[in-house]
This record gives C-alpha cells, sequence and structure tokens, in this order.
C-alpha cells in the first residue's frame, strides 16, 4: 500500500511540472508503469542537471523537495522529448547543410556534422543521410548568433520547417558517451545563470519595476538588476538586465514597447533610454520631459500612444507627433481608467489585447474598451505564479 501511494505521488509531481503528460496511460502490469515514470524522471535529471539514472535517488528527491513555483518546467509537452529525449517519429532522418562555418570552411563543416550525427545514431536508433537538394527533415545553416539574444537557437524548432540550429545539433546526445565532436568557436552566449556572488530575484516572490511586452514578443519582468522573460510555459533565469540592454541600468522605474516603431523605452529619474532591439539608439539617454520617477508605462492599442503613469496622473505621447501635446498632460488616471490606484508598479499591453497593471501582490486586467474586467484586482501570485510551500511530501 505505501509503496502504490509512493507511486501515485511522485507521478502527480511529475504531471505537475509537465515530465508526464496528464493523460498518463497506465498499462495493467506495474512495470510498464514504473517505466514511464522513469523516463520521466530521466528528464527531471536532465533539466536539473543532476546525473541522469532514471531513479529516485537522495539528490533527485532533495530537489523535488525544494520550494518552487507552481508552474511547469520551461518547456511544453510538443517540445519535451525534442529537447531533451531527441523524439522522432521516424528513425531515417534526411538532413541539407545550406552553408558552411566561416571558421571551418566547406570540407571541415561536413566533417563536423557528419561526426556529429555519427554519436547520435551510436546511442539511438535514429538513422542519418544527407540530402543535396529538395525538402530535408532537418535544414542545417549558419548565423551571426546576436551576443544579446535571449532566445538560444536549440530545440526541434517548427515542425513544418524542420529548423534546427546547429548549437544544439553539435551537442552530443544528452544520455550519450560525452564524446568530443569538432566545432566552431560559440558564440558569446546569455549566461543561463547569474554569477554565484550576485542575488538574482525569485520570480515567484519577486517586487516588479516594469513588465512590457517587447522585442521577439516576448514578455519581459524587471526587478532590480535583473530581468527573465515570461510564457505560458514558465519563466527563465533571471539574467543582469544589461546583459542584453548594454548601458541600461537597473532598477528602472518604467518601460515600455512600442510595436508601431519597434522601440523600446526604459525610464529611470529624469533620463530615458531607447532601444532598437536591443542596440542603443544614437543620442541615448535623453533627459525625460516629464515628471522624473514615473511609476508604469504602457502601449494603447486603441490610439497607438505611450501612456506614461506617475501618482494619480499620467500622459500620452505620439512617438510620430509632436512633444508639444506632452504640454496637456498631466491628466487624472480616472479619465483614463475609472478604479485603478496610484503608483502602480508597473504596466503593460499584452497580446490579447488587455492590458494588466500590477501594484504590490495584486494586478488589474483592463479590457481593449478601458474599463477593468469583473472580478478584478486579484492575487498576482496565486495567479500568475501559485507558489508552492517547501513542504510538499511525496
Amino acid at each position: 500500500m505505501f509503496k502504490y501511494l509512493f507511486l501515485f505521488n511522485l507521478q502527480v509531481y511529475l504531471t505537475k511540472y509537465g515530465y508526464l503528460p496528464t493523460s498518463l496511460h497506465h498499462p495493467k502490469d506495474q512495470d510498464g508503469q514504473v517505466k514511464q515514470i522513469s523516463e520521466a524522471l530521466r528528464v527531471f535529471q536532465k533539466v536539473m542537471e543532476l546525473p541522469v539514472s532514471g531513479r529516485l535517488d537522495n539528490a533527485t528527491l532533495v530537489m523535488m523537495k525544494q520550494p518552487r513555483c507552481g508552474l511547469k518546467d520551461p518547456f511544453n509537452n510538443r517540445t519535451l522529448k525534442y529537447r531533451v529525449l531527441g523524439h522522432w517519429r521516424k528513425k531515417t532522418l534526411s538532413y541539407r547543410i545550406y552553408n558552411h562555418a566561416s571558421s571551418l570552411g566547406v570540407a571541415k563543416t561536413r566533417a563536423a556534422i557528419q561526426t556529429a550525427f555519427r554519436y547520435w545514431s551510436e546511442v539511438s536508433p535514429l538513422r542519418f543521410h544527407e540530402l543535396n537538394k529538395g525538402h530535408p527533415d532537418i535544414k542545417i545553416s549558419f548565423h551571426g548568433r546576436d551576443r544579446v539574444c535571449p532566445v538560444p537557437f536549440d530545440g526541434p524548432g517548427e515542425r513544418r520547417t524542420g529548423l534546427i540550429a546547429f548549437t544544439f545539433l553539435l551537442n552530443f546526445p544528452p544520455f550519450g558517451s560525452g564524446k568530443p565532436v569538432e566545432k566552431p568557436p560559440p558564440a558569446p552566449a546569455v549566461p543561463n545563470k547569474p554569477p554565484a556572488d550576485s542575488a538574482a530575484p525569485n520570480p515567484c516572490t519577486a517586487s516588479l519595476d516594469a513588465i512590457m511586452l517587447g522585442p521577439l514578443h516576448k514578455t519581459f519582468a524587471f526587478s532590480g538588476d535583473y530581468v527573465w522573460t515570461i510564457s505560458d510555459a514558465g519563466y527563465n533565469t533571471p539574467i543582469r538586465i544589461n546583459v542584453l540592454w548594454k548601458d541600461l541600468p537597473g532598477h528602472i522605474n518604467a518601460a515600455v514597447h512600442s510595436p508601431r516603431t519597434s522601440k523600446s523605452y526604459f525610464l529611470k529619474g529624469e533620463k530615458v533610454w531607447r532601444y532598437s532591439g536591443f542596440k542603443l539608439d544614437h543620442g541615448y539617454p535623453k533627459v525625460l520631459l516629464i515628471p522624473p520617477n514615473i511609476d508604469s508605462a504602457f502601449y494603447s492599442n486603441a490610439n497607438k500612444k505611450l501612456i506614461f503613469i506617475k501618482g494619480s496622473e499620467y500622459w500620452q505621447w505620439d512617438e510620430l507627433g509632436s512633444s508639444n501635446e506632452l504640454r496637456q498632460y498631466p491628466k487624472s488616471l480616472k479619465e483614463l481608467v475609472t478604479g485603478l490606484p496610484s503608483n502602480p508598479d508597473a504596466a503593460f499591453t499584452w497580446t490579447n489585447g488587455h492590458t494588466y497593471l500590477f501594484k504590490g501582490d495584486q494586478y488589474w486586467r483592463i479590457n481593449p474598451r478601458g474599463f477593468i474586467e469583473k472580478g478584478y484586482p486579484l492575487s498576482k501570485q496565486d495567479r500568475w505564479m501559485q507558489v508552492i510551500p517547501p513542504n510538499t511530501d511525496f
């Protein structure tokens, strides 16, 4: 009875955090069920950078008992086995090399790729063959990776395109022999983890300085000197802001991205920094034409303007218009949206057209017509992060 209960609780945990499907098939024989859970444990151990055994050893159990947010780990069921187990629906795959690494040349590039695929074949049932023309399963091309891009090229890519980044292909299989593979020197990459001596915030409990739907259509959350991205699948590890946006200080007051011009604005004190993507525009930072220490900012889909909030007042500005418009402000925040709190911590307009405004542990959702939706405010921690207490047992 105890063994069955233990197995059930382990299954609940692995399902909750995305390592087992919610509709896990229960074989009649217990050995089959244990095999499925063992595979899920291997994935968990790989993601958590633990020794991969497929068994619930002490290190794995300690990791599972750590306090964490109630979100699935940042991959979804569709990409899980591609990213960690290398799963394909067929066993014989074709690939095509569209160009070569400039640091290696044509011959060495082809040799490195062939070697990488050979190592994959040694530890998996997959077989690979090269195409010189036509439509392959895997398309390989080399591009200069943006050194400040927060999204590394890895994983399966889109199924319809068959694109996989070369940085992923050249790594040995996650459960392979660990043989070295010849490959070009890696481009400078964004660190996945902050330095050991830094105090990165916990996204579950951190207070927000700003939040925006920004470059690459990613949602960026800012707190202190750190930033992380948020998605339906969870959040990424916080990294220092100036790793992505060079010369941008931490502890910003507000951030807003304009889909109209593809410009991102960051406000701190009496200054504003404007970026195109992750590159600082010439002449910035500049002195603000509105009062310093703005509380929050967001982009209005309704009038295509930037909204800035401070206290119980707001300003709006048309990027493509004249700065003289600012002379008509400030106006009462009540004229913008009735029922909003003053001094909000952060605000942004998301892909669904709704605007979200945060203060403390609460957030408000404003519909495209400019009204707060019924039932709001709600708890940011309960609804966004769902923090799990540290004493969760198995």
